[in-house]
């Protein structure tokens, strides 16, 4: 948060705040949040915005895909996958595709 501040001249405190974690089972990603712990008043140069306990910042979404859908994503796009490496649980893939 503090890159943030420096950024956009904010008041971020990071101990007003948690990390949520939600599984989007249904869009095969992972979402991930800020939690505010407490009422917070957030400003920046000319703005503010008050956040209520409990209120969520979606920051950031992780895609999770498999082996056979990224090599679908891929062949819609106009590549052909040529090589797939994979740890032996198939947890995560190294894909080369031309």
């Amino acid at each position: 948060m503090n890159s943030v501040n420096s950024l956009i001249g904010s008041n971020f405190k990071i101990e007003q705040f948690t990390h949520k974690v939600m599984i989007n089972h249904a869009e095969s990603r992972v979402e991930l949040f800020l939690e505010t712990l407490e009422k917070v008043t957030i400003t920046w140069p000319g703005h503010s915005r008050v956040f209520n306990k409990g209120e969520l910042i979606h920051t950031e979404n992780s895609h999770k895909y498999t082996v056979e859908s990224i090599g679908e994503l891929l062949n819609q796009a106009g590549f052909k996958t040529t090589q797939i490496w994979t740890d032996p649980k198939k947890y995560f893939a190294v894909i080369y595709a031309e």
